[in-house]
């Protein structure tokens, strides 16, 4: 069964190099990579997607989770199962983020520092190798578009299309994720009942940063759910 991997915000999928090599191979990963140079909101990035024509599997992660839930909701014949990673189904810091987009020309005209980083991205713990990794990935996508991705989180509510999923949904959370807090998993309950939590020792680069116990989570899930019935919903 193919695995549609929907990247971050930075769009680019290098991110998922360490948890790839974790992954079962009968979850064929296919990375998803979007244009670094034309600045594309949700709408425009659903139309970029390939979407294979045999049954396969959604891995969305952070920026992506809106477009991953979009996805499913308009492919109900084929989605087979959905795992969301440190996302949302809107915005979880309305204001932050609306700062954070009218700062944004600024901000991003060079990667974050490592302090930065550490704080809202990769925890403390992080080590200078994988900071200077998360640096040059955001340096190769213009800001321009960096800030366009961080408009379109603000504006998006997905909320109706993630309750109407058939297929079944995990959602992998990082205990220490600073940009997405906790209360977001317990909004996405409140949202569909059946819903799985994953909770790991992470913080928001939840892939990156325990790629071993991600995937391992991530694999038994996709491999259980990979024959799910597409005549009834999970939710009846």
């Amino acid at each position: 069964m193919r695995t549609l991997l929907l990247p971050g915000m930075d769009g680019t999928g290098e991110l998922f190099a360490s948890c790839v090599r974790f992954l079962a191979a009968d979850l064929q990963p296919q990375i998803v990579a979007y244009s670094r140079e034309r600045p594309l909101g949700y709408e425009e990035l659903l139309q970029e997607v390939p979407i294979p024509a045999a049954p396969f599997a959604i891995l969305a992660e952070s920026f992506s989770g809106p477009l991953g839930i979009r996805i499913a909701a308009r492919h109900p014949d084929r989605v087979r199962a959905v795992v969301l990673v440190s996302t949302f189904v809107r915005c979880p810091a309305p204001f932050l983020a609306r700062l954070a987009t009218l700062l944004a020309p600024l901000m991003l005209r060079r990667p974050p520092p490592a302090s930065v980083l550490r704080w809202a991205l990769m925890g403390n713990d992080a080590i200078p190798s994988e900071i200077a990794e998360v640096q040059a990935v955001l340096r190769s996508v213009p800001a321009k578009t960096l800030a366009r991705r961080l408009r379109a989180i603000v504006e998006i509510d997905v909320s109706k299309e993630f309750a109407a999923i058939e297929a079944p949904v995990l959602y992998v959370a990082g205990t220490r994720d600073r940009l997405v807090g906790p209360t977001v998993a317990e909004q996405l309950r409140g949202l569909r009942s059946d819903l799985e939590v994953c909770h790991l020792d992470a913080p928001h680069l939840v892939l990156q940063r325990r790629p071993a116990e991600a995937a391992a989570a991530i694999s038994r899930y996709l491999l259980a759910n990979s024959r799910f019935p597409r005549n009834r919903s999970p939710l009846k």
